[in-house]
């Protein structure tokens, strides 16, 4: 064991050390705005980001309770979706269609409190307007979705009541 580590140590230094170091820098939020009683106010806790398939511009964020935004302009500006019309806008997870980015699924629940809401729902009109997409699956909250890079009719769910996959763009 050891001589495999030692090994994998040799190679990976050699590789680390062309490696730059990142230049992180803080984007927001700034200030926090506060209540009268102390708590902190305004901030939506994220659950999961992801980018665009092919726009490195266009960003996807779900929030436990805020639902779904989106950013055109590398997170420079956001905006909401139609989730804030679903009867709850806890989101978990996020998946977006690599061949029409108008078609959305969205994981409904709080993965934090793997409390359940409205199970997975699917957009055709890049977010305005959602359905329920969880046939035979309920209401099971999808910690994440993932398509098939060779079809984007298969999708699995990653769920609170195990593993889940659609073959027809989530219809069944």
């Amino acid at each position: 064991k050891s001589s495999i580590i030692i090994a994998i140590c040799i190679l990976t230094s050699g590789y680390l050390q062309g490696q730059t170091a990142a230049n992180w820098q803080p984007v927001g939020p700034i200030q926090f705005p506060v209540n009268v009683s102390g708590q902190i106010n305004g901030i939506g806790r994220v659950c999961q980001m992801k980018f665009h398939p092919t726009n490195p511009q266009k960003i996807y964020a779900v929030s436990a309770s805020g639902g779904l935004w989106i950013s055109d302009n590398a997170t420079n500006a956001w905006q909401i979706t139609g989730t804030d019309q679903l009867s709850r806008t806890a989101c978990a997870s996020i998946c977006i269609d690599h061949t029409n980015d108008s078609i959305l699924y969205i994981g409904t629940g709080d993965p934090n409190y793997y409390s359940t809401d409205l199970g997975v729902y699917k957009s055709i009109d890049a977010g305005a307007t959602w359905s329920p997409a969880n046939t035979n699956m309920g209401s099971s909250m999808a910690i994440d979705l993932i398509m098939d890079p060779n079809d984007h009719n298969i999708i699995v769910a990653f769920t609170n009541a195990g593993i889940w996959k659609t073959y027809d763009g989530a219809n069944t």
